[in-house]
């Protein structure tokens, strides 16, 4: 009896470093989704470079730190406050909630009018945690069809009354303190164990940022260096060993989706 995990990739368009680790590794079987952020500097270019050798479904992730608004609202909102970009802390994520929600789905139509229907959505920062943003980010699911990362299991509005499917998510491996391959293989194993032990159900998912770091990279993120390490582990043989050691069986959100809406209508 196998377990399904989604290993999905956030970040796709952020650098090149960050899309030529994402094609790889999906080619190579040690990613199985992947999700664009849409308002970063020069991401549609960056992201049209490298679309057509990209072999896993990519959804939309949601951003409202980093980059620049797509919607008219939030482009008012933010030149009366941080010059027109987002600002770059997710602390001063505090938008009234219909301006956000209008981001989103501008976010996501503009996923469509490039590159057809995303395979689900997620949030940079988590913001899909939050209960100002809860019901909106729910509602824009519904709306396209588009199953959504899993919250923490605490939101004041289920997903499923509004019946839209979630992955489980595990543990945070990115952001925990290891430094070098063999820690965070080891981290990964442990993240993955405890699931098990807790008996965690549904579609896991299992979250990551793997790039080739440069410059460019350190320069806007203080994730840099790890996500380096990332891409060495997740393309490593130890990895792909251990998906069959512990009965692990890599998905993507397709199974989880609702009948999506014919592009062009939204």
């Amino acid at each position: 009896m196998y377990q399904p995990c989604i290993i999905n990739a956030d970040d796709f368009g952020l650098t090149d470093g960050v899309c030529q680790a994402i094609v790889e590794l999906g080619q190579a079987g040690g990613l199985s989704s992947t999700t664009a952020m849409l308002g970063v500097p020069e991401a549609l270019p960056r992201m049209h470079r490298y679309w057509d050798r990209l072999t896993i479904p990519c959804g939309v992730h949601l951003h409202l730190t980093y980059g620049a608004p797509i919607s008219k609202g939030m482009q008012q909102y933010c030149a009366s406050r941080w010059s027109g970009q987002f600002p770059r802390l997710r602390t001063e994520i505090s938008y009234p909630a219909d301006l956000a929600m209008e981001e989103c789905r501008a976010q996501v139509e503009l996923f469509r009018q490039e590159f057809g229907q995303p395979s689900h959505i997620d949030t940079h920062h988590g913001f899909h945690r939050d209960n100002r943003y809860r019901t909106g980010l729910l509602q824009l699911a519904q709306d396209y069809g588009l199953p959504m990362r899993g919250g923490d299991g605490g939101d004041e509005a289920p997903a499923s009354r509004y019946g839209i499917a979630e992955s489980s998510v595990l543990e945070a491996w990115s952001n925990t303190g290891w430094d070098t391959v063999e820690d965070g293989f080891a981290k990964l194993r442990k993240v993955l164990e405890q699931a098990n032990t807790a008996k965690l159900g549904g579609v896991w998912e299992l979250v990551c940022h793997p790039a080739y770091t440069d410059d460019h990279l350190r320069a806007i993120t203080r994730l840099n260096d790890r996500r380096e390490l990332e891409r060495q582990i997740l393309d490593g043989p130890n990895t792909m060993a251990l998906w069959q050691e512990l009965g692990i069986e890599l998905t993507d959100f397709k199974g989880l989706s609702l009948k999506p809406l014919p592009v062009g209508q939204g």
